[in-house]
């Protein structure tokens, strides 16, 4: 266990910070040193990144992603095959900055790069990149959903049909991703008015939670009670929804009844 996960496990959050820039800017001054050394200083500022957004510091979550992905980009000039996956997964970091930011179109615009990168690494490896392709389609969905774009539900399909035979092939490892994935798909259906779909979803997201429970009760009690509410409030926003159509029936009798 190194330094900064004892720092996060206690809760210091700006020690964490402090030491993850104190990580990136030794890696810096090796990187001029060791060229090979600057994919660890794009590592360190993509943790430094993370560390900054626990604080609140978005702004300056993002300079750092960016910085990290500049790095990135020089590398895959030079050796495309080694870090094209970890451009796509620094791509995917600085949409979730961006779009935390309320920069909404230009979170998608770099969310829908990330997905690009990941298809062709996916198309050349699936069997090692198809899950990394369906969690960036996921998050991809995210962003389309943010700006009300109708691709989000087959977006978000997509990268729920990937992880369901991944699911089913080895649930202990792909299990709460694949729960995720169908929580984010609920919610875009939710988004475009498909209730009874988005109850549905939920619904096996309560069940895989419950089966995860007995693992690792710390790691999955919260998910679960959030899901079992999120199941609550949708049951809710149906009945909700059923009640003002049969008001709205009940109300176009009594004017037909009144103007006849």
């Amino acid at each position: 266990m190194n330094c900064l996960t004892v720092l996060l496990i206690r809760g210091r959050r700006r020690a964490a910070v402090e030491y993850a820039e104190a990580a990136s800017a030794r890696y810096s001054w090796l990187g001029t040193r060791f060229k090979y050394l600057s994919g660890r200083e794009a590592a360190a500022l993509r943790n430094l990144s993370w560390r900054r957004r626990a604080l609140g510091d978005l702004v300056l979550a993002k300079d750092a992603a960016l910085r990290a992905n500049a790095i990135l980009e020089e590398l895959v000039k030079e050796v495309p095959d080694r870090f094209n996956f970890e451009l796509a997964d620094g791509l995917r970091v600085i949409s979730a900055h961006t779009s935390a930011l309320g920069m909404y179109e230009e979170a998608c615009e770099i969310a829908f790069k990330s997905v690009s990168l990941y298809r062709s690494l996916s198309e050349v490896e699936p069997r090692r990149f198809r899950f990394d392709l369906a969690l960036a389609l996921i998050d991809h969905s995210r962003r389309l959903t943010d700006i009300l774009s109708e691709r989000a539900l087959d977006t978000v399909k997509e990268g729920v049909e990937i992880l369901k035979p991944l699911n089913d092939h080895c649930p202990g490892r792909y299990k709460s991703d694949y729960a995720r994935g169908l929580q984010t798909q609920g919610d875009v259906k939710e988004s475009v008015g498909d209730r009874q779909g988005a109850i549905s979803d939920e619904v096996t997201v309560v069940g895989l939670w419950r089966e995860l429970l007995p693992t690792a009760p710390d790691r999955y009690s919260g998910e679960l009670a959030a899901a079992l509410r999120t199941l609550g409030l949708r049951y809710r926003s149906d009945r909700i929804a059923s009640k003002r159509f049969l008001a709205s029936l009940t109300l176009s009798s009594s004017m037909r009844n009144y103007l006849s």
